[in-house]
């Protein structure tokens, strides 16, 4: 299997960090697979992650199978 993840873009309030990605995957019977989503980070004040939450759709990828 093998996955390429691309960075689509990277948006900074201070509060929170977001960075929307879109992915490539290769199964190991080798079909192909695309499918994006969204990774949101806040930060406590001494810049330390304090939350990570991913927002993406898995059924997205289960239609593709």
């Amino acid at each position: 299997a093998k996955l390429n993840m691309t960075i689509e873009s990277i948006i900074d309030d201070g509060m929170y960090t977001r960075v929307r990605w879109k992915a490539n995957a290769t199964t190991y019977h080798e079909k192909q697979l695309q499918f994006e989503g969204e990774e949101v980070f806040g930060f406590c004040e001494n810049g330390k992650i304090l939350t990570a939450t991913v927002h993406w759709n898995p059924a997205a990828i289960s239609k593709q199978l």
